[in-house]
């Protein structure tokens, strides 16, 4: 079996084409697992600043109903009282 230079000088050429494919699929996927990464960081940010806005609605709730109790109460205190009534 003999392998003329031409042969071996086309073969090398093709090689070369594959590793260079091998070479920009591996950058792909390293651009890839980067964007991954940085989607995965906005999202757990994204989860923190929902989990504060649930937690500032919670407070906002507690206060306002504490605020509507307390006006109720000074509401009730200001009315006459009902035996009093003609």
């Amino acid at each position: 079996m003999s392998v003329t230079l031409k042969e071996l000088n086309r073969a090398n050429a093709e090689v070369k084409r594959r590793e260079g494919r091998v070479r920009e699929a591996e950058e792909a996927l390293v651009r890839s697992q980067r964007k991954a990464e940085d989607d995965k960081a906005k999202l757990e940010q994204a989860r923190k600043g929902l989990n504060e806005a649930k937690s500032g609605a919670e407070v906002a709730q507690r206060d306002y109903d504490q605020a509507s109790t307390e006006i109720q109460r000074l509401y009730r205190e200001r009315q006459p009282p009902s035996s009093s009534k003609p």
